[in-house]
C-alpha cells in the first residue's frame, strides 16, 4: 500500500506506475488537463498566425517532404494488408 501524493489516498501498488509518485488515475487526470491547454494554445496560435503556416506550407521543402511522409504511410497500409502491388 502506497500514499498518492497528488489525492493523498492509500492504494494498491498496483494503483501505481513503476517509480511514480501519483497513481494512475491522478496521472491520467493530469495528462488530460495538460492535453487541453496545449491544444488550446495551438489552436489560438494558429488563428493568430494563419499567414506564416500558409507562407510555410506553400514551400517546395514542405511539399516535398509531405510527398515522402504520405508515400511512406501508404507503403506501411500496402505491407500490412498483404498487397504488394504499388
Amino acid at each position: 500500500m502506497r500514499t498518492c501524493h497528488k489525492c493523498k489516498k492509500l492504494k494498491e501498488d498496483t494503483e501505481f506506475h513503476i517509480a511514480a509518485a501519483k497513481c494512475k488515475e491522478c496521472t491520467h487526470d493530469y495528462y488530460m488537463e495538460n492535453r487541453e491547454r496545449i491544444i488550446a494554445k495551438q489552436t489560438e496560435w494558429n488563428a493568430a498566425h494563419a499567414d506564416q503556416i500558409r507562407v510555410y506550407q506553400t514551400q517546395p521543402k514542405y511539399r516535398e517532404r509531405r510527398r515522402k511522409t504520405q508515400a511512406a504511410w501508404r507503403a506501411r497500409v500496402r505491407l500490412k494488408n498483404g498487397n504488394d502491388a504499388g
